[in-house]
């Protein structure tokens, strides 16, 4: 005889799973992919450290590791600009050379890159033959 929990189980991982894929879709789509994409896939990480303290699961070695690994990118990732405007990178020279008028784009009539790009596209976009 089937009892409540083995039918309502596994629903609710079905449920939370397919609601877990959705969210993780939706914020790849909303913010920087690559750091959802660094969030969505370090959850074996949190579950492993949620057993480790909760359910007092002992972890293997390489366990250990992954999850050093995993916290010490996390925080490169959060601190990627700070680290590269501390290291002297190519961003952060460009911006030490201009003054906060150019910056912003006022003394060049707007930001003269993208509108570039933009004509670029564009152009790309007339060449490519439609077939």
């Amino acid at each position: 005889m089937l009892d409540f929990i083995d039918i309502l189980g596994p629903a609710m991982v079905g449920s939370f799973t397919a609601g877990g894929i959705v969210l993780a879709n939706i914020s790849a789509g909303i913010g920087i992919a690559g750091v959802s994409n660094s969030i969505i896939h370090s959850s074996l990480v949190i579950v492993t450290v949620f057993n480790y303290f909760v359910l007092n699961q002992l972890i293997s070695f390489e366990q250990s590791i992954g999850v050093v690994l995993t916290v010490i990118g996390g925080i490169l990732l959060a601190l990627g600009e700070k680290i590269n405007a501390c290291c002297g990178g190519a961003e952060a020279e460009e911006e030490e050379d201009s003054s906060p008028e150019v910056k912003r784009g006022l003394l060049n009539g707007g930001n003269s890159s993208a509108k570039r790009r933009k004509s670029q596209i564009k152009d790309h976009i007339n060449e490519t033959p439609v077939i």
